[in-house]
């Protein structure tokens, strides 16, 4: 398992994981994989991988394309998952 994954799926870490990857501004930035991961694990609710991957590619979680990679924002991460805890419809 991902080390970075692993990290952070206690609720209780309010610090960003440490990142290969900083986008714009300091951000770090997650694959959608580990996004999708996270997402699972902190919020209880099963995510298809393939359903994720559809709100990434749709705009409903905001992605940014590095060359040929793309990288979910962890900020846009926590908005998400505070969101699911408050049952907001995605």
């Amino acid at each position: 398992m991902n080390p970075i994954f692993q990290a952070w799926l206690p609720d209780e870490n309010p610090e960003p994981p440490k990142c290969h990857i900083i986008g714009p501004g300091g951000t770090p930035m997650l694959s959608p994989n580990n996004a999708w991961r996270i997402l699972e694990k902190r919020t209880g609710v099963n995510v298809g991988r393939s359903t994720f991957y559809r709100w990434v590619q749709s705009g409903r979680v905001l992605a940014l394309r590095m060359g040929n990679k793309i990288y979910v924002p962890w900020p846009e991460l926590e908005h998400l998952i505070k969101d699911f805890r408050r049952g907001v419809r995605i």
